[in-house]
């Protein structure tokens, strides 16, 4: 099951599309990825098509 879209938009939060980002905070902050920690601010990420590789069990 593919969940899309469960995020709504409010007080502080804003949707971007884009294919690099830099983020940065005037204080320190770490910043996550689904839970789990990834590196301290700043950082800048970008989407590379075809640069993940999946194993998929067989139905």
């Amino acid at each position: 099951m593919t969940r899309r879209n469960t995020l709504v938009e409010g007080d502080g939060i804003s949707f971007y599309r884009a294919s690099h980002v830099r983020i940065e905070m005037d204080t320190e902050m770490n910043c996550y990825a689904d839970g789990d920690l990834m590196a301290p601010l700043p950082i800048e990420l970008e989407i590379v098509p075809g640069a993940g590789r999946y194993l998929v069990p067989r139905p």
